[in-house]
């Protein structure tokens, strides 16, 4: 298992708060033979429709359109891949949301760094703080954590997050690329 960790401490004077998601993508066969197990039943909020908030009716996520982020997830979470027969295991701490992403057709083709049919062999599942911002007082600490089993099909992480100090947003961005071509197996 490959593992990530942050560590954020607030060294300023004021509180500040934050939201967080590892943004990890898998190389899959094909994402019309891939679902997710864990988000059953959960709450999620569709980007599609201005973050209206559902409830996951299915027995495992299957992909049909872009975004979702599933609310207070568990720790652990697989994401399954029929047609290679191998599973994905995601494990979090810190972080109790999960969003799961693939930008289908129509915005594969708008992408400028992606190819038009590149979305069907690829899916994000990001372990992520996004409904409820951690909220950091003086001197406090916080830690998240990701591990993935499988990492060789990896095809890149990025870490974003996003943090308030006296209302201004900031946006910082650390990337860790590594080449596709190592991980098309």
């Amino acid at each position: 298992m490959l593992t990530s960790r942050i560590r954020n401490t607030n060294t300023e004077g004021k509180t500040f708060s934050f939201t967080f998601a590892y943004h990890t993508y898998f190389f899959v066969s094909d994402i019309s033979e891939v679902r997710v197990e864990g988000l059953e039943t959960l709450d999620y909020l569709d980007n599609l429709q201005e973050r209206k908030r559902f409830t996951e009716q299915g027995d495992a996520v299957v992909f049909e359109s872009e975004t979702k982020i599933y609310l207070s997830t568990p720790a652990k979470l697989a994401i399954l891949d029929h047609e290679k027969k191998r599973t994905f295991v995601l494990r979090k701490d810190g972080l109790p949301d999960a969003v799961v992403w693939n930008p289908w057709d129509k915005k594969a083709k708008a992408m400028a760094d992606f190819g038009d049919d590149e979305y069907k062999h690829m899916v994000c599942v990001e372990a992520a703080a996004i409904e409820k911002p951690i909220e950091l007082k003086p001197n406090e600490e916080w830690t998240g954590r990701k591990g993935s089993s499988k990492f060789k099909h990896l095809a890149f992480d990025l870490i974003f997050y996003r943090y308030t100090i006296s209302g201004a947003w900031v946006l910082g961005c650390k990337q860790y690329t590594i080449s596709r071509l190592l991980f098309k197996t």
